[in-house]
């Protein structure tokens, strides 16, 4: 008899979706792992951005250096404001007919009669509803002589009380001052009592600086404006 040639034909192993579930799932455990010290690495670094201390020294775009410390936006220091006040009172009620170098004062045509170059400029410190009142004001205040040369006034400030904080942004300060006429037919001057009740409030300050190129106008209008306030109202201080 005849030996039969019966050959088996050979199976491959069929690959198994279940062989790379386990792989699958262990690389997912890494990659969460791998996430997670991420994010825990972010949250450190943000933690320490947001407990750094505020810087304490800027420089200007001019080189000055200057010692700041963090603070509200509507935040004046009161030294800023007495400054401001002191500052704003000199040029609204200084008058002589001059300017700095000597050379007349034309004064300023504010619709009913003529304005001190410098209580325009120094106008700019109030804001807008009611600058355009108060500048008519000092026109109809103003004698005829100080254009002419005749006649000076000499604002004699003899207190300004610390500002009073009345909301966040808005303070009060009074001056009790003599504005004294000097004319050469009376060098000895003429009274008048200057007590007002100053109110100011905070305004963003100028953000750009003024360039070399801007007018003695803008740089004295700037110069003001620094500080981030603005006067919106006088009264007449009683006793």
């Amino acid at each position: 008899m005849t030996e039969l040639d019966i050959q088996i034909p050979f199976k491959k192993q069929r690959f198994r979706s279940s062989n790379i579930l386990p792989l699958f799932l262990l690389a997912m455990f890494f990659i969460l792992v791998l996430l997670l010290l991420l994010v825990f690495f972010n949250g450190v670094q943000i933690s320490k951005i947001a407990n750094r201390p505020a810087p304490a020294l800027v420089q200007l775009i001019d080189g000055q250096v200057l010692k700041v410390a963090p603070a509200a936006a509507n935040h004046r220091e009161p030294v800023v404001i007495d400054r401001l006040v002191r500052e704003w009172a000199a040029l609204t009620m200084n008058w002589s007919g001059k300017f700095p170098n000597g050379e007349t004062d034309p004064g300023v045509d504010v619709g009913n009669g003529k304005a001190p170059s410098s209580a325009w400029v120094a106008s700019f410190v109030l804001s807008e509803d009611f600058r355009g009142g108060f500048i008519k004001q000092i026109a109809q205040m103003v004698p005829t002589g100080v254009f002419e040369g005749r006649t000076q006034t000499v604002l004699q400030i003899e207190h300004i009380s610390w500002p009073q904080l009345l909301s966040p942004g808005q303070w009060q300060v009074n001056i009790v001052a003599n504005l004294l006429t000097i004319d050469l037919a009376k060098p000895i001057g003429q009274p008048i009592e200057f007590n007002k009740q100053i109110f100011l409030q905070a305004v963003p300050p100028p953000i750009y600086p003024l360039s070399d190129g801007g007018s003695e106008l803008q740089k004295a209008v700037y110069k003001l404006r620094q500080a981030g306030l603005e006067i919106f109202s006088i009264e007449d201080l009683e006793s």
